[in-house]
């Protein structure tokens, strides 16, 4: 679970969703409900690099949700 906070984290450091804490907050809830497990499964091996995390997601966007994959589209 750790490195799911720390692969959550690392995304919403590369959305650069920090205009308050709180929404900076709520978005990292948003990934790990929603991409928690799947980065897990699909881009452990990607620890904390954002850049490197969001290729993986959409390099194996066909293994990812629907809810997660709408996260990383809507990073583009």
């Amino acid at each position: 679970m750790r490195t799911a906070l720390n692969l959550a984290s690392a995304v919403v450091y590369y959305l650069s969703i920090t205009p308050t804490p709180l929404s900076a907050r709520t978005m990292q809830q948003k990934f790990e409900q929603a991409c928690g497990a799947e980065i897990e499964k699909l881009c452990a091996a990607v620890k904390t690099d954002a850049d490197q995390l969001k290729g993986c997601m959409m390099a194996k966007r066909t293994q990812v949700s629907p809810a997660c994959m709408k996260l990383f589209d809507a990073s583009e």
